[in-house]
């Protein structure tokens, strides 16, 4: 849907740098992306700690694919040769 209407906000330039920080800190491309999605209540705290939690989970992928495949060919668990029968 085309965006027709126009809101104006009045900040100082503390409040506008920290705003604009925020927004590309957090992806946005601008800062009315930004604002009009704080301002339209999108759970920006669940899409964040969602994001943490995938990043955690893909780190934990690896960590256990590491440490399977060291335990795979260590000394003790190291597979014996086929015999080859005569």
């Amino acid at each position: 849907m085309p965006k027709t209407r126009f809101v104006q906000v009045r900040v100082d330039e503390c409040q506008f740098e920290r705003i604009k920080n925020s927004a590309s800190a957090k992806g946005y491309r601008t800062t009315s992306d930004y604002i009009r999605d704080l301002a339209l209540e999108k759970n920006l705290v669940f899409e964040r700690k969602f994001e943490e939690m995938h990043k955690a989970i893909l780190l934990l992928s690896q960590k256990f694919k590491t440490t399977e495949l060291r335990e795979m060919f260590t000394k003790e668990n190291k597979p014996t040769p086929i015999q080859m029968r005569p």
